[in-house]
């Protein structure tokens, strides 16, 4: 029995460096942050100060919201009252929400039969090298699972979750239960110049104005797809994680998800490189999706 508590300690003292560590790194970022915002504050206070007559009171605080076992939440805030003497002063709330209760925008859906394939083809595959066509698979077709530990996502201490690889393989998990309308499972993957196929993958030289790395437009009907197509920019620049990780957010929204609450989810907006698969509350979209709920959001359990 001691030696079960010994090494009880032990797994206590290792999380707890963990832990330690990831709360370390995320006040040396707000640190770096609040520094920044002070800087550009104190630059533009000085170059209006001498046509301004009002009195600014600025003051930067910077919140850290720490339990003795996970970040719940934290982040600079900043709070600028422009003030005359004779104003109310402004208002603000802060609230702090627990990171349970994201979820995933689900858009429209592929109306196919149980027996029906969809056709993925990939252009311009010839402007990058095999291994990249490879990435562009393995995140449509393949079956692999990962466990993470969910303290990396702050979502629970001593639990873990399942995510997918690839798509072919969450679907099918989404498949195991019963809905309205049939769950796409079947892809065949083809490499032509001509935009043929259902989902279209378009390898392109060319870097997105806006910086962005990838674009998904899909033409419908109702509540039906009847095509998608895919933009990946400046895809040769791209390392084969990166690719592959912006093919299956973006593969995401050809099959009908829109984005995702939680920063570190595959399908949210800006894609998180620690944690860049499918999840299982993208999976839960799907078949709530494909259930008939269009244009609504599933609620993430973790």
């Amino acid at each position: 029995m001691e030696q079960e508590k010994i090494i009880d300690l032990e797994q206590q003292k290792i999380i707890f460096a963990h832990l330690t560590k990831i709360m370390k790194n995320k006040i040396e970022i707000l640190e770096n942050q609040r520094n920044v915002v002070s800087y550009a504050l104190a630059a533009k206070i000085a170059s209006e100060s001498s046509t301004k007559t009002s009195r600014n009171r600025i003051k930067l605080k910077t919140i850290y919201c720490i339990t003795a076992f996970a970040i719940i939440a934290c982040g600079s805030v900043i709070a600028i009252n422009l003030k005359s003497d004779d104003a109310e002063p402004f208002k603000t709330r802060y609230m702090v929400e627990n990171l349970r209760g994201d979820t995933v925008d689900t858009w429209k859906f592929w109306k196919i039969d149980a027996e029906s394939t969809l056709v993925v083809n990939i252009m311009n595959s010839g402007m990058v090298g095999e291994h990249k066509i490879k990435s562009i698979k393995d995140a449509i077709l393949s079956t692999d699972t990962l466990s993470m530990d969910d303290s990396i996502t702050h979502k629970g201490l001593g639990t873990s979750s399942t995510y997918f690889v690839g798509w072919k393989g969450a679907l099918e998990e989404s498949s195991a239960m019963k809905t309205k309308y049939v769950i796409p499972t079947k892809f065949k993957i083809i490499e032509s110049e001509s935009e043929v196929g259902n989902i279209v993958i378009k390898l392109s030289a060319l870097k997105d104005q806006d910086g962005y790395s990838g674009f998904t437009k899909s033409t419908v009907d109702g509540n039906e797809i009847l095509k998608s197509q895919i933009v990946i920019y400046d895809a040769g620049s791209l390392s084969d994680d990166g690719l592959e990780a912006i093919v299956r957010h973006e593969f995401g929204h050809a099959l009908g998800l829109g984005h995702s609450t939680a920063p570190e989810d595959l399908m949210a907006p800006t894609i998180s490189m620690q944690v860049p698969y499918i999840s299982e509350c993208d999976i839960g979209a799907v078949s709530q999706l494909y259930d008939g709920v269009t244009m609504d959001k599933t609620v993430c359990t973790k």
